[in-house]
């Protein structure tokens, strides 16, 4: 016994192209075009009587054809014409209606893969349950496009609001701690060598530990201005020698508490390219800061090359220490927001994991990336690319869609 196939039928156009399949069926199967033809006219009118209903065909030495629908039928009693083709009438264990055919064949029936085609023909998908599908998984996209736009919306209103606690938050946070700083630096001033060595280590602590959170929410506060995308740049003409020669000097004293030592290697012409100044700044500061906080002792390499072979020409900024290197595994995650790797210098060094996002933020605003090459045991190199040429209008900006 071979299954050809079964067809659920509903309504009466489904019945009409159910009997074109079971004509097709019937002369594959060697029945003449008069018998084929009245095979499938009762098949058809088989399945309108009974409204929604399956039909089933298989090959056991002859065609059976089986009839399934809701019982009682709809209609009463089946009309003649089905019981000329159906040999019976009855009701299946399970309580539905079903009339069963059994149709001799005149020939030796197709078997193989002449057998499998017919197989497919028979169960293959009218053109009107093509488009009934393809019209209820447009149905399905459009609701699922809707409460993904939904989502995304709430998505961006979280986010603005997000990053306008943010904002609110550090503007009110700095202020009290401006005063705090303030206050302490000026009774530095005033009571040294008035008071104890014990309270004098008490009043650096205060100023130390109130400087690195006003740090954070300074972090903090960029990082919303990113995301909100409120962020422009104040390009102007800078020599970016004299600006590297500046951060040298403003962080020269970080590297005295390890024994670290500058090794420049900076240009003696100017090299100038439109930048903000204050952003790049931030960025170079950053990235030496990193390099003291994350090596113990030995050189701090700061190079300033020209990119003349490269697209667009511009320049790179190198930043090279020698302290235990970074994993390969761990690379992709340095500039991920919060985000701290897991190794013995981080875990001493500390740090919020923001320096990083915000700088490769302020880069990529300038059209250009950090690039990071380190080896473990032997250092990092952390290489600050700018194009000479400004990011065209169209270019996605950072902070762009983020959540």
């Amino acid at each position: 016994m071979s299954r050809l196939g079964e067809l659920t039928i509903s309504g009466g156009r489904a019945a009409v192209e159910a009997r074109e399949k079971v004509r097709r069926l019937a002369l594959g199967l060697g029945f003449d075009g008069v018998s084929a033809a009245r095979i499938a006219t009762g098949s058809s009118e088989a399945l309108s009587w009974l409204g929604d209903a399956s039909l089933a065909a298989r090959v056991e030495g002859a065609l059976a054809l089986t009839v399934r629908g809701a019982a009682p039928a709809p209609h009463g009693a089946p009309p003649q014409a089905l019981r000329l083709l159906f040999d019976r009438v009855g009701i299946a264990p399970d309580g539905a209606l079903e009339l069963v055919a059994r149709l001799p064949l005149s020939a030796q029936p197709p078997s193989g893969p002449a057998l499998e085609a017919l197989r497919r023909a028979f169960e293959a998908p009218s053109r009107r349950e093509l488009m009934e599908r393809l019209r209820v998984k447009n149905l399905e996209l459009e609701d699922q496009q809707e409460r993904l736009a939904e989502a995304a919306a709430e998505a961006e209103r979280a986010n603005a609001a997000k990053s306008e606690f943010l904002a609110s938050m550090s503007h009110e946070l700095r202020t009290p701690l401006n005063s705090v700083i303030g206050f302490t630096r000026r009774l530095l001033k005033r009571l040294d060598g008035a008071i104890s060595a014990r309270d004098l280590d008490a009043l650096v602590t205060v100023d130390r530990n109130a400087r690195h959170l006003l740090a954070l929410i300074s972090d903090l506060l960029d990082l919303s201005k990113i995301e909100a995308g409120k962020v422009e740049l104040e390009r102007s003409a800078t020599d970016l020698g004299a600006l590297v020669r500046a951060v040298l000097a403003e962080t020269e004293p970080l590297l005295e508490a390890k024994g670290h030592r500058f090794a420049p290697e900076l240009p003696d012409r100017p090299l100038t390219l439109e930048v903000d100044p204050q952003k790049l700044r931030q960025v170079l500061t950053n990235l030496i800061s990193n390099a003291v906080k994350y090596s113990d002792g030995g050189r701090i390499g700061i190079a300033l090359r020209s990119r003349p072979d490269s697209a667009g020409g511009g320049a790179a900024i190198a930043v090279r220490d020698e302290g235990a290197g970074i994993p390969a595994d761990q690379l992709e995650r340095l500039f991920q927001r919060f985000s701290r790797l897991e190794t013995e210098a981080t875990r001493r060094a500390g740090g919020t994991g923001l320096g990083l996002a915000i700088s490769a933020q302020y880069v990529a605003l300038h059209g250009g990336q950090i690039e990071v090459e380190s080896v473990v045991g032997e250092g990092t190199v952390f290489r600050v690319v700018l194009p000479a040429e400004r990011p065209r209008p169209g270019d996605p900006q950072p902070g762009e869609g983020q959540g």
